[in-house]
């Protein structure tokens, strides 16, 4: 699945000898998940006073906190890169990096098998 991430123009992906999606690896990725995964990384202040203001937030499904990172499941387009932004000066830290990350064609295809995502 890695090559073809890569490599790729358009993928056909099969379950069972069935066709379960056609479409170029970004699109899989895009309508795939109606959940978007967001790293964060902060220096200085509470990460887990950080993580309590995140969870309070509108379609925030779970933060995990190791240390002074964390990861945030959101619904898609439910936190703005600015909120965090705001929420992390309020807790006192410094933003040190901050990715929205998309799902890699390996785990859409688990959705896909699963039946979930789009």
């Amino acid at each position: 699945m890695e090559e073809a991430e890569y490599l790729c123009d358009r993928v056909m992906l099969l379950n069972a000898g069935r066709i379960i999606a056609i479409a170029s690896p970004e699109e899989l990725r895009e309508a795939s998940t109606k959940v978007e995964r967001i790293s964060v990384v902060v220096e200085g202040g509470s990460a887990e006073a950080l993580a309590k203001q995140l969870r309070e937030l509108p379609g925030v499904l779970s933060v995990n906190v190791k240390g002074s990172a964390m990861t945030v499941q959101a619904e898609k387009g439910a936190v703005r890169p600015a909120e965090i932004v705001e929420l992390a000066a309020k807790a006192g830290c410094e933003l040190r990096s901050l990715s929205y990350e998309k799902p890699t064609l390996s785990e859409v295809f688990r959705m896909l098998v699963r039946g979930g995502g789009a």
